[in-house]
């Protein structure tokens, strides 16, 4: 044993110096568990919620593929389903119409003519304001479905982004100790580096003594 070592432990002082291990704190919440190993950290949610993640997530994906639509094509498409459910109505108005001025003896008179373009014009504007209307509902519709996917998929992120927090606490929770650890340990390698100082106050106070001696 060195004469060092000898007077290290005589002072209470150990010499060997154990090194800092740094153990992330491990959890298990009503979000999930985490774990770490090999240095990485995996959160892993609880069954019930890792079914509602996969809904937001497969829910949300599912809305924004049914949005990549063209506004205008569905657009036409519903003013022409509104067309063939009106066509019938507006036939009977134009056959009504005819009627009523062939019984009056007004059909093809410059009177006549009037009332059946004016039918025609208000046919035209219902027929505008329908195709708006169908152009509008169909953007409508479009933005709802970006709305729901985006929520969908922004749920199932804020899950994952809980099971970041959790795994940062663990982090935190296992660096307190790991400072407590490398406080220690300088504190004994401060100790150590005064074990030579030690020797040399020694050997020098043992050197006076004898040069003192009578």
């Amino acid at each position: 044993m060195a004469i060092t070592d000898s007077i290290g432990s005589a002072l209470g002082l150990s010499g060997n110096i154990p090194q800092a291990e740094f153990r992330p704190m491990e959890l298990a919440t009503g979000l999930g568990t985490t774990s770490f190993e090999d240095g990485k950290g995996t959160f892993t949610l609880t069954p019930e919620l890792q079914e509602v993640y996969q809904q937001l997530l497969g829910g949300g994906r599912q809305a924004l593929g049914a949005a990549e639509y063209d506004p205008y094509t569905a657009a036409e498409t519903l003013f022409g389903r509104m067309e063939g459910i009106l066509a019938g109505g507006r036939e009977r108005e134009r056959q009504g119409l005819e009627s009523r001025l062939l019984a009056q003896g007004r059909l093809g008179s410059t009177g006549g003519l009037f009332q059946q373009q004016g039918l025609e014009q208000a046919i035209e504007q219902q027929r505008a304001q329908s195709l708006n209307q169908a152009f509008g509902q169909a953007q409508q519709v479009q933005q709802g479905l970006f709305g729901r996917g985006l929520s969908g998929i922004q749920g199932a992120v804020g899950l994952q982004q809980l099971g970041q927090q959790q795994l940062s606490t663990g982090i935190q929770a296992g660096a307190a100790p790991l400072q407590a650890q490398m406080f220690n340990i300088q504190q004994q390698q401060k100790q150590q580096e005064l074990v030579p100082s030690l020797l040399a106050g020694l050997g020098t106070g043992a050197l006076s003594g004898y040069m003192m001696r009578p």
